[in-house]
């Protein structure tokens, strides 16, 4: 049946990208918009402070940095010799009394010399002031804009942050040229070593990051550091301050003037950009795409390209190229769907072969100890989960005799059908050795050296085998690399891991001596066997279940029976692992003498 959608977009490719490009120029001017106000109001306020930097210089010469550093001096004096309480009201006038001993001819003509300079390039205000360091605030000793609420009197105080004007360090005498006023000091004790050029670089970067890092409203000012004849801290500051507001005007017409002639022109470009992706992309697109919905309709498919090659394509670019690489898969299409079917065949055998393998490998292991008529004071149960269809884990109990019981369980190296092969191959051998009269550790000696001459696929095994004596109620065993196993004493009411020898794993090397080890195993006891699936489970964050949750989980269920025990123990991995892939072989196996 035809698509019946086929010829009629709606929102096609050409107006998508016209739109987009659209949007694309309106965020560039937008931006360009804000950049260009920003870099303005940055260059505007270095240029002010430059400005005012020259005019402070300019008036510390004319007055005398000895006679502001004297001023300063005997105001901090006075102002030390006040209690915090008086200091409490800096706009009374009771307050500004203290401070009638430095209105001098000097102080008076400092002060004059301070009112004639406002006006001059736009200076505003200045004022000379010391910073309290104990109490964090500015106190002002002279300022030529004195306020009828007594603000900016001789003696006022106030705290940076309640400053009506935001202030500059002065930048450029000796002791603070190599200052950084934003970055780390030791970018500017580095830039200190470097070529003036390159000095100069990192001087002016970090004062436009310095500036602009700075809230600036419409006032602000420069404090010019005034030191003593010591050349230390400095004692005080000669500010310089005015407005910045009429620096704006120029900026913000050659802004709207950028705006006005560069949105236009990019409507146009967009324009002549959609019809030229209609003509050229758009619609040679539309045209394959009615020719893919007609293909798919025929019922007699080309098998060598024709359908898609009578599609005219006038331009010589992707877009033929895609024309092209059409015809050419429909040729391929054919025999891409021949040897699917094959693959398909192929995998569906394979399948059935590792369903039937898995069936086989599940056989062998037993569910239940054989029954021999006598009444047992034990019992053991198993469980395995293999990763894949055939795994290389496995677990095996028998009787040997009337007074002995072979516990085993083994981890293969590897997996698939290799691994499987093998554990059939070590479980074969384990259970005919085992059925032997030899100590256990000749037992495990004499099956390494048969796995270790029919092992072409160079693979080992971690192998716990044991002996269980029925009337001693004791365990011999030899642990060939495999985990430590989990002992539950009735008498301590807990599971814990017995670490003790461990030997090498199987198929490893011939002629390895293994070392024989004992259990003994009082009314209640518990022995759990697993395999490294269990405590290296990982979840979806790539966490470790280990030893310790296993701990955990085991003595959570001690008091179950066999069965709860499993299933409760279960529940608690794979709850830990959640959707985590399963990556490995899950085992165990648990004696309980009764």
């Amino acid at each position: 049946m035809k698509n019946q959608q086929s010829g009629k977009i709606q929102f096609g490719i050409s107006a998508k990208l016209g739109i987009a490009f659209a949007l694309v120029i309106i965020v560039i001017a937008i931006l360009s918009f804000n950049i260009a106000s920003f870099l303005n109001a940055v260059t505007t306020v270095d240029t002010v402070l430059n400005k005012n930097y020259v005019v402070a210089e300019k008036l510390t010469d004319e007055i005398g940095e000895e006679d502001l550093v004297e001023v300063i001096e005997q105001g901090r004096k006075i102002y030390d010799s006040l209690s915090e309480e008086e200091r409490a009201h800096p706009t009374d006038e009771t307050y500004q009394s203290y401070y009638k001993a430095l209105w001098t001819p000097k102080y008076e003509a400092i002060l004059d010399k301070l009112d004639q300079s406002t006006g001059i390039s736009n200076i505003m205000w200045s004022d000379l002031r010391f910073w309290d360091e104990e109490n964090e605030r500015y106190v002002y000793l002279m300022h030529t804009e004195p306020l009828d609420d007594g603000s900016f009197g001789v003696g006022f105080w106030e705290r940076e942050e309640e400053s009506k004007s935001t202030a500059f360090g002065q930048e450029g005498r000796d002791s603070e040229r190599d200052k950084m006023k934003y970055m780390p000091e030791w970018v500017g004790q580095l830039a200190s070593h470097m070529p003036t050029s390159i000095r100069n670089v990192i001087t002016v970067f970090d004062e436009f990051l310095a500036i602009a890092d700075r809230d600036i409203d419409n006032r602000f000012c420069v404090r010019y550091p005034l030191f003593s004849a010591e050349q230390g801290e400095p004692v005080g500051y000669l500010c310089v301050g005015e407005y910045v507001a009429n620096y704006y005007t120029f900026a913000w017409a050659f802004i709207f003037a950028f705006a006005a002639v560069f949105i236009p022109y990019c409507i146009i470009i967009t324009l002549v950009e959609s019809v030229l992706v209609r003509r050229y992309v758009s619609g040679p697109i539309k045209q394959l795409a009615q020719a893919a919905a007609a293909y798919g309709a025929e019922e007699d498919k080309q098998e060598n390209g024709e359908h898609f090659a009578q599609v005219e394509v006038r331009s010589h670019d992707e877009i033929l190229l895609l024309r092209d690489s059409m015809a050419d898969m429909e040729g391929s299409l054919v025999r891409y769907m021949e040897n699917l079917q094959q693959l398909t065949a192929k995998q569906e055998r394979y399948k059935a072969e590792m369903d039937m393998s898995a069936q086989i490998q599940m056989g062998m292991l037993p569910q239940a100890l054989e029954d021999n008529g006598q009444e047992r004071d034990f019992s053991i149960c198993a469980s395995i989960r293999p990763a894949r269809e055939v795994g290389g884990d496995f677990y095996d109990f028998f009787v040997i005799d009337e007074d002995r019981i072979a516990l085993l369980i083994a981890d293969v190296s590897g997996k698939g059908m290799p691994a499987a092969l093998f554990t059939m191959i070590t479980k074969i051998i384990l259970g005919s050795e085992a059925k032997r009269d030899l100590p256990i550790a000749e037992v495990m000696r004499r099956a390494n050296d048969l796995l270790c001459a029919n092992n072409p696929e160079t693979l080992f095994v971690t192998v716990w085998l044991g002996i269980y004596y029925v009337k001693e109620r004791t365990i011999r065993y030899v642990n060939a690399g495999h985990d430590f196993p989990a002992l539950y004493r009735q008498s301590e009411g807990r599971f814990e891991i017995v670490k003790e020898q461990n030997d090498l794993p199987m198929g490893v090397m011939e002629g390895v001596e293994f070392t024989e080890q004992k259990l003994v195993l009082e009314p209640k006891d518990k022995l759990f066997l697993y395999t490294d699936g269990i405590p290296e489970a990982n979840n979806t964050k790539e966490e470790m279940y280990g030893e310790e949750r296993m701990l955990i989980a085991l003595n959570r269920s001690a008091g179950y029976t066999q069965e709860a025990f499993f299933e409760a123990f279960n529940e608690d991995v794979f709850g830990f692992i959640g959707e985590a892939e399963q990556f490995d072989d899950m085992t165990m196996l648990l004696l309980e003498w009764n």
